[in-house]
């Protein structure tokens, strides 16, 4: 895992992003730098690109083990390094579960999940990904946009669930009880955003790049 000076910020594409995961990553660099962050890009890469979401989703399953155990070899008991997470779309529930493999033995910065096509239930205080959230993050922002038809159709369509990304987090519903952990946040960014590739974009025209480098100093 490569490291530029005292900080590192990971990008996670997501389904069937494998081959495009070093274009997405650069749009995002070019994109985050010309809002004032200036951290160069590190890509994740993971086996997303295949014609089953299912698979794909327990693919992204095991790239988050994979990641979180890596990441937990690399900064465990080091204090000098930030660290921040971005995904998108599928490559959000490879950072969640990372989180959840990690347990608190490195504590993230910033996670931005991106456009999540996750469970909206998950990240609930009695969901799947919630200790994951509390223990290995100081601060988790989810951008969701309800113009973001992958998710908010698609997904449902795939997976019978609601995304996260679309509406936010189901915290009162049939499955559910309660609200999210302390140190999550939602972010409605459904006015600067009208598809589920638009949440970053280099000329900045439509986008969300300028609340992720806020939230970035928000934890600073």
């Amino acid at each position: 895992m490569e490291l530029d000076g005292d900080e590192l910020c990971l990008y996670v594409h997501g389904w069937n992003g494998r081959q495009s995961s070093d274009d997405q990553t650069y749009a995002l660099d070019m994109a985050l730098q010309e809002a004032g962050y200036d951290v160069p890009m590190t890509a994740a890469s993971w086996a997303s690109d295949t014609l089953n979401f299912w698979d794909a989703e327990s693919n992204a399953d095991d790239a988050g083990v994979r990641l979180g155990r890596c990441l937990r070899r690399t900064f465990q008991g080091r204090t000098d390094t930030r660290l921040r997470l971005i995904g998108h779309s599928l490559g959000t529930r490879v950072i969640l579960e990372a989180l959840s493999e990690l347990d608190g033995d490195v504590v993230l910065d910033t996670v931005s999940l991106v456009g999540a096509a996750v469970e909206d239930t998950s990240v609930c205080n009695d969901g799947r990904f919630s200790d994951g959230i509390r223990n290995s993050a100081d601060e988790v922002y989810s951008y969701r946009s309800e113009d973001d038809t992958v998710v908010c159709t698609l997904y449902d369509f795939s997976t019978f669930e609601n995304g996260l990304g679309c509406e936010g987090s189901d915290c009162g519903g049939w499955w559910s009880t309660g609200s999210t952990p302390d140190n999550y946040y939602e972010v409605d960014v459904t006015e600067s955003v009208p598809q589920h590739c638009d949440y970053f974009n280099p000329d900045r025209t439509v986008g969300c790049v300028n609340q992720l480098t806020d939230d970035f100093t928000a934890t600073d």
